[in-house]
């Protein structure tokens, strides 16, 4: 049996016990990085504020491509929740809460196996007072920060997937990618 099959059956048998919606095993360079989505995260950020608990990306957009690069592989979750409306974010904060809960336990138990990793999500929420972006994060090793932060285009790379994104005004969906690095 080839690493590849070994990881993708260790994986596959621990990611059952959460409650993940699907999952995909990707290259990194499969990923599109663009500074456009970089910037548009930046502007987003000052519009939200200090709401979003989202640990910034380093800048420019070169340093985390970089970083993104010296990653080989990258598995891309979803999880879904039941919500009033899934376009009212502020009725959407429980859910964003309990998806950053299974953010960062997936990433326990990637950094587990894998060792040094890089998660990449909506948002982080591992502190109630996220010091983010006004102080240093508390726990850089454990930190998430979004996916856009680093200039990934996650709409073409499910676009390019078939992955289904809308399931209706009820119900949120959230998108996550960890870069690891080893067989696979």
């Amino acid at each position: 049996m080839s690493g590849s099959s070994n990881i993708r059956e260790a994986i596959g048998e621990f990611i059952n016990q959460y409650p993940v919606c699907e999952y995909f095993f990707l290259k990194t360079s499969e990923l599109t990085l663009t500074p456009e989505v970089k910037l548009l995260a930046q502007q987003d950020a000052a519009a939200y504020g200090e709401r979003r608990n989202v640990p910034p990306a380093p800048s420019p957009f070169e340093e985390c491509k970089a970083i993104i690069e010296q990653y080989d592989n990258a598995f891309l979750f979803d999880a879904v929740y039941e919500v009033d409306d899934a376009y009212d974010m502020e009725r959407c904060e429980a859910a964003r809460k309990e998806h950053a809960r299974l953010v960062h336990a997936l990433s326990d138990e990637f950094r587990q196996r894998f060792g040094d990793i890089l998660t990449l999500s909506l948002s982080c929420d591992l502190c109630e007072d996220c010091p983010c972006p006004k102080k240093p994060c508390r726990h850089p090793e454990k930190q998430v920060p979004s996916i856009d932060s680093y200039g990934v285009q996650i709409m073409k790379t499910l676009a390019d997937r078939d992955i289904m994104y809308d399931y209706g005004i009820h119900m949120a969906i959230y998108f996550t990618i960890i870069l690891w690095n080893g067989e696979e």
